[in-house]
């Protein structure tokens, strides 16, 4: 995620999602030692540095924790591709059903009061 987010600060005209993809699968195996608070850190420090203008390469972000791997274990489940592709289930939901969900159900009734009330557009 750290990783996706640092892309996004620095443009790179021309390269396709799936390029840009297959770039960060490319630095997360580079990146396999290090725990992903030292990529967090590592990206955050790259960032905020004046002198960088381009995306790292993997050995730049390793050279931003000192090239040391974490000796502890994981605590943050790793990217899985397959999580965010495929069909979004129910992706769209009214006003009115968050609500419900959320426990407002008056709030929710008021809601749909107000939009049955509205003109048409």
């Amino acid at each position: 995620m750290a990783l996706t987010k640092l892309r996004s600060h620095f443009y790179q005209p021309g390269q396709t999602e799936a390029q840009i993809r297959g770039v960060i699968d490319d630095m997360l195996a580079d990146l396999d030692g290090l725990s992903p608070y030292q990529v967090e850190d590592a990206c955050a420090n790259y960032r905020r540095n004046p002198e960088n203008k381009f995306f790292p390469t993997p050995g730049q972000i390793i050279e931003a924790v000192g090239g040391k791997f974490s000796e502890q274990p994981r605590r943050l489940q790793g990217y899985d591709p397959k999580e965010f592709s495929g069909p979004r289930i129910n992706a769209t939901r009214t006003v009115a059903e968050v609500l419900r969900q959320t426990g407002n159900g008056r709030a929710a009734e008021d809601w749909q009061a107000w939009k049955d009330a509205r003109p048409p557009q």
